[in-house]
C-alpha cells in the first residue's frame, strides 16, 4: 500500500520555531558570526539602495527586515523605544520607493530618506548585538507571523506594505 502524501501545514516555512526560541541564549547576544553574516547582508542591501538606479528585490528585503525587527521590538515587544517614529517613518519612505520601483521608475530615495534607513539599520544593529539571543529569536518569529499573516490577507490598519 502506498503511502499518502504528508499534508503542509503551511506554505511559509518559518526560520525558527518555539524549540529554536527555547534553545536560545537567554543572557547573550547572537554568536559574534552570524551578527556578522547578517549585517554584512543588510548593509549590502543599504549600499545598493544609495548605489543602484534598479536594486534588486533582496536589497529591498533585507533593509526591510531590519525595519520589520525593529518595528516588533519597539511596538509589539515594547524592549525598544521609538517613540520619535523613526521606524514607521523609515516604512513608509520604503513602500513608497518600492511602489515607484514597482512602476519602473528608478530608485526615488533621496540623501534624507537614505540617512532615515542608516539610522535604522545601526538601531537594529545596536538591538543585535545587545539584546539576549532569545529576545531576538522570539522577535523574528512574531515578526514572520505577522508578515505571513498580512501575505494572506490578514492585515492590521497600521500594517506598511512593502
Amino acid at each position: 500500500m502506498a503511502k499518502k502524501p504528508r499534508k503542509k501545514s503551511s506554505i511559509f516555512n518559518y526560520t525558527y520555531g518555539p524549540f529554536a526560541e527555547l534553545m536560545a541564549d537567554p543572557v547573550n547576544p547572537l554568536p559574534q558570526d552570524k551578527i556578522t553574516y547578517h549585517m554584512t547582508k543588510i548593509y549590502e542591501g543599504l549600499e545598493a539602495l544609495d548605489q543602484m538606479l534598479h536594486p534588486e528585490v533582496y536589497h529591498w528585503q533585507v533593509v526591510a527586515d531590519a525595519a520589520n525587527m525593529l518595528d516588533t521590538l519597539s511596538r509589539e515587544m515594547n524592549i525598544l523605544d521609538d517613540s520619535n517614529g523613526v521606524v514607521r517613518e523609515s516604512m513608509e519612505i520604503m513602500a513608497r520607493a518600492w511602489a515607484d520601483q514597482e512602476q519602473g521608475l528608478p530608485n526615488t530615495l533621496d540623501h534624507d530618506d537614505l540617512a532615515k534607513l542608516r539610522l535604522i539599520v545601526n538601531s537594529y544593529m545596536e538591538a543585535i548585538e545587545t539584546l539576549p539571543e532569545r529576545i531576538m529569536v522570539r522577535a523574528h518569529r512574531m515578526t514572520e507571523k505577522r508578515m505571513y499573516a498580512a501575505l494572506n490577507g490578514n492585515r492590521r490598519r497600521e500594517d506598511i506594505v512593502i
